[in-house]
């Protein structure tokens, strides 16, 4: 277990409210129930003191493919946090180690793992289609692949993430991604929402890293769910390469 940085945070929590309304809605589209894996218990405000945020210049390039770097930390007291971090498709997550231990001091990476990212969309609302797939050797791997806002993952994305993994068994689940910040540094705003007959489904709605996702996106949340009880699982601080 590697040692590495951490940073001081708050408390995390939130309200209650209700039912997701559009009709190509978390709730609609979710398979597999809460198949998305359980976010981390983050701080109020987590970031990475010491880090300029990155500010795309006018020639940077859209990346398409890329690896998406998680690590989960914890710190004093117990708080547990994650940190995202994104390279470009050959990059090697690696590379961020010493970058998030000197930003975290006082904290240990508990756990890390890479995983590929296809995300063509340029629009700031569309779907995340994650997969999590099992091998014929038990190994476990997940990728995430996006679409647009009308676009459904079953019948766009499973299909060629079937023909790409042709001996892996497949798991799908779809979240709803409004994210108007592009690349640079921000939070990840990490909702989850229960309605009828307990049925469940996320939301994920990215900040400025000088917002916070509990004043910030609350009442957005609370108009398109109206039927629901809400909650605010977790804030991810994110760097993100576009």
């Amino acid at each position: 277990m590697m040692k590495i940085n951490v940073l001081l945070l708050s408390t995390v929590m939130m309200v209650a409210f209700q039912n997701c309304s559009s009709s190509n809605s978390n709730y609609s589209q979710k398979d597999n129930g809460s198949s998305y894996p359980e976010g981390s218990q983050a701080p109020l405000n987590p970031g990475e003191p010491g880090l300029q945020p990155q500010e795309p210049s006018p020639s940077q390039k859209f990346f398409v493919e890329k690896q998406k770097c998680i690590f989960k930390l914890e710190g004093e007291a117990g708080w547990r946090w994650s940190v995202e971090r994104f390279t470009n498709a050959g990059g090697d997550c690696s590379d961020f180690d010493s970058m998030i231990a000197e930003a975290n001091p006082r904290a240990i990476v508990v756990e890390s793992e890479s995983r590929y990212v296809y995300d063509p969309v340029t629009n700031s609302s569309k779907w995340k289609c994650q997969f999590d797939f099992v091998g014929p050797n038990g190994f476990e791997w997940t990728t995430e692949r996006y679409t647009e806002e009308r676009a459904n993952c079953r019948e766009v994305e499973l299909p060629i993430v079937e023909e790409n993994n042709p001996r892996a068994s497949v798991s799908l689940s779809t979240v709803f991604v409004k994210d108007p910040i592009g690349s640079g540094s921000k939070h990840k705003c990490v909702y989850e929402m229960v309605g009828d007959q307990s049925a469940t489904w996320r939301s994920l709605r990215y900040v400025a890293d000088s917002e916070e996702c509990k004043t910030s996106e609350l009442d957005f949340v609370e108009a398109n769910n109206p039927l629901a009880s809400v909650s605010l699982e977790a804030i991810i601080f994110t760097t993100d390469i576009w």
